[in-house]
């Protein structure tokens, strides 16, 4: 359940002109399937049965952040337009380990995560998915060892561009409550 290398190939790779595209449900399935292992590898909550070992438990942190902090940014892009997938991926990075991103210099793979966040509050609206951007730029926000001149503003991109769809959802749920007024008043 951790070839993690193997089910992002699957979901990434085009089909070749002999293979079969994966269908929208076991693409779903795949990715809610990854992050479940993901979950589980890095709390180190167990199926009932089995022993939590917590070694495992850290290593399996390590992996998470190993392989997703290069290829989430990739499966983001992939899935921009789902709502649902865009959600669970973006639960990922609540199990990083985040200071690898600083001991691996991995500077530009936290950049392109900010970015790909970046589009998706500007890009979607769904309560779902900024709900759970919210929680990942909050994870990557409170970690001191990522603070760097080029995080810091990638980070303030991101929050500019939440404030923005904020306002912008403000300002149109303003008019459709004016609106409403308006033609209730006419067909006085």
């Amino acid at each position: 359940m951790k070839d993690w290398a193997t089910m992002t190939e699957l979901l990434l790779e085009d089909p070749g002109p002999e293979e079969q595209a994966l269908t929208e449900l076991q693409e779903s399935t795949l990715i809610n399937l990854m992050t479940c292992s993901v979950k589980q590898a890095a709390t180190g909550i167990h199926p009932l049965g089995r022993v939590p070992r917590s070694k495992v438990m850290a290593s399996g942190k390590l992996s998470v952040t190993n392989h997703f902090m290069t290829a989430l940014p990739k499966l983001l892009s992939k899935y921009q337009r789902n709502d649902k997938i865009i959600a669970t991926l973006l639960s990922i990075p609540l199990y990083f380990d985040l200071k690898l991103y600083a001991t691996t210099r991995q500077q530009n793979s936290l950049e392109s995560l900010l970015d790909i966040l970046k589009a998706t509050v500007e890009n979607h609206s769904s309560s779902e998915v900024t709900d759970v951007a919210a929680k990942a730029l909050e994870t990557l926000c409170l970690n001191e060892r990522l603070t760097s001149s080029k995080t810091e503003g990638s980070l303030l991109q991101v929050l500019e561009a939440v404030s923005t769809s904020l306002l912008s959802s403000n300002r149109s749920y303003e008019e459709s409550i004016a609106n409403v007024s308006l033609m209730l008043y006419s067909t006085l």
